[in-house]
């Protein structure tokens, strides 16, 4: 762990009831790899801002999605009956 550092765990588009952020101030806000992982980008930017001053700084990663590794190992096929589950989730079906 990083000295003087606190980790929390928490539902990151619900930043605005973590109440033990709400008791710190901050320089840096750091968000690895989250983004690509939630359903309202928007409500974790809105929930980040909340707790920074103007001066202070958002860090965003996200993995690339044309890196040199994911072009050359191959992503598994989906099973056809599951790859058809999945769009008729995403049509509302």
């Amino acid at each position: 762990m990083i000295p003087d550092c606190l980790v929390l765990h928490h539902d990151a588009e619900q930043l605005e009831r973590c109440d033990p952020l709400k008791k710190m101030q901050y320089d840096i806000i750091g968000a690895a790899d989250v983004l690509e992982h939630l359903s309202n980008v928007g409500l974790f930017l809105s929930g980040a801002r909340a707790f920074m001053r103007p001066d202070d700084r958002l860090l965003i990663t996200t993995p690339n999605a044309y890196s040199m590794k994911r072009m050359l190992i191959p992503l598994p096929k989906l099973h056809e009956s599951t790859a058809s589950r999945v769009v008729r989730l995403r049509s509302g079906g």
